[in-house]
């Protein structure tokens, strides 16, 4: 469990089962007055795993004063969730992620993880065409908030097993990919001065 604490009035405002790990971790909005984490959905799982065995994720909303909202209800509709690497589009209206669902009946199951756009507004949540790999493929939101920059993994070195990674633009309007560069790892946006 999580406690988030008021340190100057020394008060407890939340608790909750967040999720914390190597890409994952509470992310503040762009204006400061929320942060996004994921959190245990518990649900039971048919089959042979128990709920502790196997558990699911949801994002949720904890504002400063300690209001917890979901965000997303992807346990409603697949069996298992996993969410990782989110981060605030730069104008606080959307949050981009890495999901990997499984369905009960496994017409909608993977073995990547996609990625997704959640629309705050709407709650409507698109889930692209498009994997990677959390903590490797990061997240990097052009100012305006219309492009995504990530990485891809393309190919293995067979000497040395390495992963080779193309760095890529990803159109959000027009939901499209576009390699930008060959054999690199991208660090985030430059802005002219």
């Amino acid at each position: 469990m999580q406690h988030l604490v008021k340190v100057n009035e020394k008060k407890e405002i939340a608790v909750v089962q967040a999720t914390i790990g190597f890409s994952n971790g509470p992310i503040w909005s762009p204006e400061g007055s929320q942060f996004v984490v994921a959190t245990l959905a518990k649900i039971p799982v048919p089959g042979n795993w128990t709920e502790d065995e196997r558990m699911s994720e949801e994002l949720i909303s904890i504002s400063k004063d300690g209001t917890i909202k979901r965000l997303t209800h992807l346990t409603d509709q697949f069996q298992h969730v996993d969410i990782e690497g989110y981060r605030w589009s730069p104008d606080g209206k959307k949050i981009a992620f890495w999901v990997f669902v499984e369905s009960i009946d496994d017409s909608s199951s993977g073995s990547d993880y996609n990625l997704a756009i959640l629309d705050l507004r709407s709650q409507k949540i698109t889930i692209f065409c498009f994997s990677g790999i959390p903590g490797i493929s990061r997240l990097y939101w052009s100012p305006d908030g219309k492009q995504i920059l990530t990485r891809e993994i393309v190919d293995k070195n067979p000497k040395t097993n390495a992963l080779i990674y193309d760095t890529v633009l990803i159109n959000l309007a027009k939901k499209t990919m576009l390699k930008v560069a060959e054999a690199t790892i991208p660090l985030g946006w430059m802005l002219d001065p």
